[in-house]
C-alpha cells in the first residue's frame, strides 16, 4: 500500500495532552508518576520510569489546569502495550472504568479547551449544563 493511502482505523481521535498522571498499582501502597502525551475517550499513551507488566490494572489520575486551579480526573485503566524506551517505558492504557462526571472531564481535556481557559471554573459552568 503507497504512503498516501493509509487511513487511521482508530474509531476515536487522539489528542496531545502532556498532563501529568499520578497511578497506583494494584497492591503497590505508594503512587508513580507519569505523563500523559495523548489520549482519547478510551485510553492513554504514557510515559513512566515505571516497569509495569502488560495487563496490569491502575488506578489514574490525570491532572489538568481549570482556569487558575488544578483539577483531577480518575479512571481505572488497563496496561495494553508496553516498550521499553531509552529511559523508562511508554504504555498504552485503556480505560476500563470511568464515571460519568470524569468522563465529561476527559471530553474536555481532549477538546483542547483548558490550554484556552483562564480564569473561573469553565468545568462547573458545563456540569451544570449537564443533562443526566
Amino acid at each position: 500500500m503507497a504512503w498516501g493511502t493509509v487511513r487511521d482505523r482508530r474509531k476515536y481521535s487522539r489528542a496531545f495532552l502532556d498532563l501529568p498522571i499520578e497511578f497506583h498499582i494494584n497492591g503497590v501502597p505508594h503512587a508513580h508518576g507519569g505523563i500523559a502525551v495523548d489520549g482519547s475517550e478510551i485510553g492513554f499513551l504514557m510515559y513512566t520510569l515505571q516497569n509495569i507488566p502488560e495487563g496490569e490494572q491502575l488506578n489514574l489520575s490525570v491532572m489538568f489546569p481549570n482556569g487558575f486551579e488544578l483539577a483531577n480526573l480518575e479512571a481505572k485503566a488497563e496496561v495494553v502495550r508496553r516498550v521499553r524506551q531509552e529511559r523508562g517505558y511508554k504504555y498504552g492504557l485503556r480505560v476500563v472504568r470511568i464515571n460519568e462526571d470524569d468522563h465529561i472531564k476527559l471530553r474536555y481535556i481532549l477538546s483542547g479547551l483548558h490550554e484556552l481557559a483562564t480564569g473561573g471554573d469553565f468545568l462547573a459552568n458545563q456540569q451544570s449544563h449537564h443533562i443526566v
